[in-house]
């Protein structure tokens, strides 16, 4: 720098540290934001344009998808993304949409990369049908029998059906027209609604496209690692040509009139500099003129992301609380059930509406006289987290009444990050019925609530106790975000990973806003220190803009003095005195009712509007067979055209450019990582020697695979601890508290250890929020090896807080506060209640986090159902990682937190009504005998009545109705006894209605007198019992067999230090710990779950004891259960199927070491092309090459094909050699067959694989972990030596693999559609003995389970599914039928009680229903497995 074409308008710092500067491209506007990272540092970027929406159609996000998927571009830049070692995501906000992407290959790589994405998203190829199919259309689909009906497709439109159906969504749109009005263009939802996507056209979008994807309207934020000025300098001046020669092609293509004719303004003047531009390069002027330089008054500033000021009207000042404003809205979420949770919403808009720069004028103008900017900013964010964010908060603690009057189980309460930084609350899942959460009474009493809780706080007298007691929690939280701030800046973008936003952007155009602009704020240029030397000067002075702008000493000061600082702050804010804006999303039941006899409306309408277009077509008239014959062909052949157009775009690019995978890729998934490793066995000597010392030596064995691995950084300061603790060996009677280990050990307080005064839940927090970074416990398996382990983390950033963070890692550990402390001080009160409540209370909020995921997200958990599913045999397994048997495990662990009323008649009706619910089959046996339906009825009739106790029972009709006369008697007297009664009858209700309508008719009443004595035993335990068990769990965690460590370093003179306290707390643990896990015992465990002498599937029996699955191997006297090859779970709330298929594939291991070439390059050291050929190992690698062909996003994958049908939204191929599996996924599919169908054919139709598939198929079978942040990468290492997967056997397989890449034959072409096929096979033969074949090959595998299909759907597509199998049947040789498809249910998933008394009652429930259901094999079967000695005598 200076360099000609770029304009500098800052530079950016940490901390007084130049790090990267901000520049301006003279000919086009693009915003370019460098900041520098040290060499070794994978290069990342995030390309953005302003999108400022118009309406509720979408079409930001509708562009985001064409950009990334269509047209030969899209393509291209897919399949290089592939060959640069590079991934990538997009994603769409209320203003703008970016695109981040990181490549593994170097800075000239990412370059490239983003010249060709660049071009991709300035100027698109996609076509006009495209637009449609992927927005919204209606399309022909066809039934196993080649009927024809219309259905509503686009895979936009789906996204966003799917996403209206969740409250969180809905709430917050209606809480955005609430605040900004409707024609703000903050006011449109970012990704459309299902309405407003129906009104997308052609026209309408390319203008969009035109108006905002230009130069100008865009930036790029890069963090690349460059080591002198010289590398700067060629990096501008490789960004230099990129955005000549993107400006130029979009000047072009404006000529050639490849884009919509102008018709406003700005277009006008876009085709006039196009005409210059022109003329210029006509006459041999090579200079490019700048194309419309300054953005648009309709569009955001680039560099600060503000609107102006006319498109940006702050909200109108709301009333006063005793104002009856229309603040309040109450909107309804589709749903198939009103018993699902719902949402409250409120808003305080425009707390900070002045210039941050100018200082708090009303709190302490002496402190604040030459106050840096973001200190009011810094202080909204404190005071919203200590208000009321999380269990600690304010309005947890002091004001519980706000959240159980609605039955929220959570509060979370921040400041947005748009103009003016509203203040939100939210109280997250809300019980109750629609007439009491719904209505604006309530609402309005919540609100005045939340009011006289902000007016408390603004009129504490200065110096108070309480104020001194709110303030030290606003001091330690300020601790933790400024933890938080440092982290932040310190650790890895990793930007172009799905679910990393645009954080990053938003700090970086935060600071230029709050610092940048500001007089006297930073160094002038002449005073800057650079980091490659001083450069020449350029005129004017650029401020350095700092990034580390957590102003936290001036607010410890503020928070530190006696003054109510509060009391003048709330005010300006506008938060004291005014009422909030308010938004309730309930779950309505008729809307989704509505909404399906709405489209049933639309498709008839298309169907007449087709019939009048092709009846004028054809001059005749037509049957509905015929027309939707020709209406298919014609779409079948447009598919063609597309697919045709865009393969001579990609090819013509690839012609052009001739990509080329990277010569020398990583041979292993992270070869920079600098570690080393220690075994265990070390500290264990020493621990064998201390206890020879003390007289009591014990046995020991040694095991080299403990590792103790330990990561080094440079310029990393501080510490990541972690520790992994194997539940391999876990008690089985105490698995029910698994899933709850997390919230426990984040909820609960430490006992007196190690002359440590004992400390509440609340002083905790408050202490981890000040000493350490994070601590955390998370629950980890692996599918390669079933890894099942509990791992614990810890960070601090400097030398005292990591260990302090080791220090509490074991205080946490070893002595939870699980009872009452003996020596307890009287200001904490602590008492076995009380903590019990606080563990309560998180575990219920856990609890509907989980029920959500369930009933709305099945793409977030269904990888991880399949997973659970091949685990099943052991229950330690199913426990860790199936979210639908964690779900059941938190629901049971709650109602066991949960205390009966105090006195005795409340307890008493509470069993007295949970046994009435029991017994309703057995007291109405004459009306639902043989009659499940009715049956279901009567429960949902009678459980609404429970649920709906806390209102007024309407009619007398009810209360002589002979089903639930008696359910009515025992709630009158509940409603008429203490208040405590009846909030926990209603959530009584409320549960047991959930969870009835996941089971099944074949075993819904026996289920049901499960379901009731397990809650009739759980509400009936005692307090001390129940943390009694809790403390028996973590001992248990502490002397579980298999411990190992790792831990994340600098290179400091502080890290023998840290390492040091962190082996020494590891030597603390218990002996066992340190000793590797049986795997004998682990077997013995998995069958003493199962309930018999060898490993049963636990899932397949339960299907089994209901009737549900009946192999013919168990008919003919087969002694164990077989894997099924079809698995269904019914998923009734979700509209959206899941299909997963898997296949086995080459598993990476040890033998390859052996056996591998040890150099590529070296001729001499290969093996021969026979050898490569004939090897039982070359074969399965060419497999697994070949397979890899048809994986990722390259335009020729499934990926693309499934995407471009819009059948499905994520979906694709993929092959791990790590887990040794080959896998096809879809999620968000209309039609699970029809993809399935799709997919197939499309595999069948594969291309062969010439030059350009193999060097991407090679491409594809290269990964890297570079891009993770420091400390998941050494975690991430020490997995992968656990599991025996080394680099050395990661490096093994990739030579092999990079062997291929210059002697492969033809015979690889064929093998891609035999080894891509194998996911779809048999239900979808390429050949008539495929099937044959595949349940050969099925039987002959150790693993058969490893060959199978599972689909997640609704009733209807799993009927569409099973008829189709039954219409086509396929018998092997011994005549076993291949369709057959079992249905599991998630009651199939739940871990039942372990008591003899419970197993035997289960025994004899599922027993009669079998035999009165003709299965008198599976009775008997089930009978003789009653092996303990309770079971066999009451059988």
């Amino acid at each position: 720098l200076p360099h000609p074409d770029w304009a500098l308008l800052h530079r950016y710092a940490e901390h007084g540290r130049p790090v990267g500067y901000c520049l301006r491209h003279q000919r086009s506007g693009f915003l370019v934001e460098l900041l520098l990272r040290p060499a070794g540092v994978v290069p990342q970027g995030l390309l953005w344009f302003s999108t400022l929406l118009q309406d509720d159609c979408g079409l930001a996000h509708a562009l985001e998808h064409l950009l990334v998927g269509k047209g030969g571009r899209a393509r291209y830049v897919a399949a290089l993304e592939a060959l640069s070692l590079s991934k990538s995501t997009a994603f769409t906000e209320r203003f703008r949409t970016c695109y981040t992407f990181q490549t593994q290959a170097g800075v000239e790589s990412f370059l490239a990369l983003t010249e060709q994405k660049l071009a991709a998203l300035v100027i698109p190829d996609y076509q006009d049908e495209e637009i449609l199919r992927e927005v919204c259309h209606v399309a022909p689909s066809a039934d196993p029998t080649g009927g024809l009906w219309l259905s509503e497709e686009g895979t936009v439109y789906q996204e966003q059906v799917a996403a209206f159906e969740r409250a969180d969504v809905v709430a917050f749109a209606a809480l955005h027209h609430l605040v900004y009005g409707p024609d703000h263009p903050l006011a449109y939802e970012a990704g459309g609604t299902p309405q407003g996507l129906q009104d997308v056209t052609v026209i309408k979008l390319r203008d969009f496209q035109t108006r905002c994807y230009n130069l100008h309207c865009g930036g790029l934020l890069a963090f690349l690692p460059l080591a002198s000025a010289s590398d700067l300098r060629a990096v501008l001046d490789a960004l230099t040509s990129t955005l000549d020669n993107v400006l130029l092609q979009q000047v072009k293509a404006l000529k050639q009139g490849r884009q919509m004719e102008a018709g406003h303004a700005a277009q006008e003047h876009e085709a006039a500099a196009a005409a210059t531009v022109a003329d210029g390069e006509e006459d041999g002027d090579d200079e490019l003129l700048l194309l419309n330089p300054e953005p648009t008054s309709a569009l955001m500033n680039p560099l600060t992301g503000d609107l102006p000021e006319w498109r940006v009207p702050f909200a109108k000042p709301t009333g006063s609380v005793d104002e009856p404003a229309n603040h309040c809205h109450v909107t309804g979420f589709p749903c198939a059930s009103a018993s699902e949770s719902g949402l409250m919403l409120f808003a305080w808009p425009n707390c900070i509406r002045d210039d941050p720069r100018e200082g708090l004028a009303l709190v302490g103008e002496d402190v604040l006289e030459d106050c840096p900017a973001g200190v009011e900013v810094t202080l909204l964010q404190v005071f919203a987290s200590v208000f009321g964010d999380g269990n600690t908060s304010e309005i947890a603690v002091n004001r519980r009444s706000v959240l159980t009057s609605v039955g929220a189980s959570g509060v979370a309460c921040w400041p947005s990050s748009e103009k003016g930084r509203m203040l939100c609350l939210s109280l997250s899942g809300t019980q109750g019925s629609a007439d009491h959460v719904g209505s604006r009474g309530m609402a309005a009493q919540v609100m005045r609530e939340l009011s006289d809780a902000l007016e408390h706080i603004a009129s504490l007298d200065d110096g108070t106790e309480e104020l001194r007691e709110f303030n030290r929690r606003c001091l330690s939280k300020l601790k933790q975000l400024e933890k938080s701030s440092h982290e932040f800046l310190i650790k890895e973008p990793n930007l172009g990973t799905r679910g990393v936003y645009a954080e990053w952007l938003d700090h970086v155009h935060d600071s230029a806003q709050l610092h940048g602009r500001s007089a006297g704020i930073g160094q002038m240029e002449s005073e800057i220190e650079f980091p490659f030397g001083s450069p020449s000067p350029c005129p004017g002075s650029q401020p350095l803009v700092e990034l580390s702008f957590f102003e936290s000493p001036i607010v410890s000061t503020l928070l530190g003095s006696s003054e109510n600082i509060w009391r003048n702050l709330l005010r300006k804010w506008n938060i004291v005195g005014r009422r909030p804006m308010c938004v309730v999303a309930l779950p309505d039941p008729q809307m989704k009712r509505t909404l399906g006899e709405q489209k049933e409306q639309r498709l008839q309408d298309a169907q007449l509007h087709l019939r009048q277009r092709l009846e004028a077509e054809c001059h005749r008239g037509l049957s509905d067979a015929e027309l939707l014959a020709m209406f298919s062909t014609e779409y079948h052949e447009k598919t063609k055209t597309i697919a045709a157009t865009n393969d001579a775009n990609e090819e013509g690019l690839r012609a052009l450019l001739q990509p080329r995978f990277v010569k020398d890729p990583p041979l292993s998934s992270d070869p920079q990582l600098r570690y080393r490793t220690e075994s265990l066995q070390v500290l264990l000597a020493r621990r064998i020697a201390s206890d020879v010392q003390r007289g009591s030596p014990r046995r020991y064995k040694p095991d080299d695979s403990q590792a103790f691995v330990i990561g080094s950084f440079r310029g990393m300061s501080g510490a990541h601890s972690g520790l992994a603790l194997s539940l391999a060996d876990f008690p089985s009677e105490r698995l029910l508290y698994v899933p709850a280990l997390p919230v426990i050990f984040s909820s609960v307080g430490v006992d007196e250890y190690q002359g440590c005064a004992p400390l509440s839940y609340k002083c905790v927090c408050e202490c981890l929020q000040r000493d350490v970074l994070y601590l955390r416990l998370r629950l980890e398996t692996c599918q390669r090896t079933r890894r099942c382990e509990a791992i614990i983390n810890c960070a601090g950033l400097s030398l005292g807080e990591a260990l302090r963070s080791i220090d509490w890692m074991e205080r946490l550990l070893k002595a939870p506060l699980l009872k009452q402390p003996k020596h307890c001080p009287e200001a904490m009160a602590l008492t076995p209640a009380s903590i019990a409540e606080t563990l309560r209370q998180a575990c219920a909020k856990h609890l509907d986090e989980l029920q959500s995921t369930l009933d709305m997200r099945p793409e977030f958990w269904a990888v991880q159902l399949l997973d659970s599913y091949l685990g099943q045999s052991s229950l330690v397994h199913l426990v860790t990682s199936c979210v639908i048997t964690q779900a059941h495990c938190m629901w049971r662990v709650t109602w066991q937190l949960t205390s009966l009323p105090q006195d005795r008649r409340g307890r008493n009706q509470i069993i007295r009504l949970v046994r009435c619910l029991r017994d309703l089959e057995k007291n109405n046996r004459g009306v639902v005998k043989g009659n499940p339906t009715r049956f279901r009825s009567i429960l949902r009739h009678e459980l609404e009545l429970v649920r709906d106790v806390e209102a007024p029972f309407s009619g007398a009709s009810r209360t002589q109705d002979h089903v639930c006369a008696r359910t009515h008697r025992v709630c009158n007297q509940i409603q008429h006894g203490s208040g405590e009664a009846v909030r926990l009858a209603a959530s009584i209700g409320r549960g047991l209605l959930h969870l009835s309508q996941h089971l099944p008719d074949s075993s819904l009443s026996s289920d049901w007198v499960v379901l009731c004595e397990e809650l009739e035993h759980d509400v009936s335990m005692s307090t001390e019992t129940v943390l009694g068990l809790l403390s028996e769990v973590f001992e248990a965690l502490c002397n579980s067999e298999g411990a190992r460590a790792f831990i994340t370093l600098g290179e400091g003179a502080d890290t023998y230090q840290i390492c040091t306290a962190f082996k020494e707390m590891i030597e603390r643990l218990p002996c066992a710990a340190m000793q590797p896990p049986s795997e004998t015992r682990g077997r013995k465990l998995a069958a003493k779950d199962a309930g018999c002498g060898t490993a049963t599937p636990w899932v397949l029996q339960r299907a089994f004891d209901r009737g549900a699955y009946r192999p013919p191997e168990m008919l003919r006297g087969g002694a164990a259960l077989p894997w099924p090859r079809y698995v269904a779970l019914e998923n009734a709330r979700a509209e959206k199927g899941v299909l997963m298929s898997i296949a086995p594939c080459i598993q990476a291991n040890k033998s390859m070491v052996e056996t591998s070439p040890r150099d590529i390059s070296n001729s001499s050291d290969c093996l021969s092309e026979s050898q490569l050929k004939d090897g039982p190992l070359e074969q399965q690698v060419q497999e697994y090459l070949c397979a890899k062909a048809q994986c990722g996003g390259g335009g020729h994958t499934l990926f693309s094909h499934t995407w471009a049908a819009g059948l499905a939204y994520s979906s694709g191929l993929s092959c791990s050699a790590a887990s040794g599996r080959l896998m096809y996924y879809a999620d968000h599919c209309g039609s699970v067959l029809k993809t399935w169908r799709f997919a197939s054919e499309k595999i069948e139709q594969a291309a062969s694989l010439t030059p350009h598939l193999m060097e991407y198929a090679l491409a594809q079978c290269f990964q890297s972990r570079a891009g993770l942040e420091n400390y998941r990468r050494t975690e991430s290492m020490a997995a992968a030596l656990a599991d025996k997967l080394t680099p050395e056997v990661e490096a093994a397989l990739s030579r092999y693999i990079l062997q291929m890449r210059e002697n492969y034959g033809d015979e690889l072409a064929s093998k891609v559609q035999a080894q891509a096929g194998r996911v779809f096979s048999p239900l979808f033969p390429f050949s008539a003995s495929a099937v044959d074949t595949t349940q050969q090959q099925r039987r002959q595998m150790k693993n058969p389970e490893q060959l199978m299909t599972m689909v997640v759907a609704n009733e209807e597509q799993l009927a569409e599914l099973r008829d189709s199998m039954e219409g086509d049947q396929h018998k092997s040789d011994d005549g076993e039928s291949l369709r057959g498809m079992v249905s599991l249910h998630q009651r199939d998933f739940w871990v039942l009680s372990h008591s003899p008394t419970v197993r035997a009652k289960v025994a004899i429930a599922v027993a009669g229903v079998s035999i009165a259901a003709g299965g008198a094999i599976a009775a008997w079967y089930l009978i003789r497995r009653g092996r303990n000695s309770d079971t066999r005598a009451t059988t």
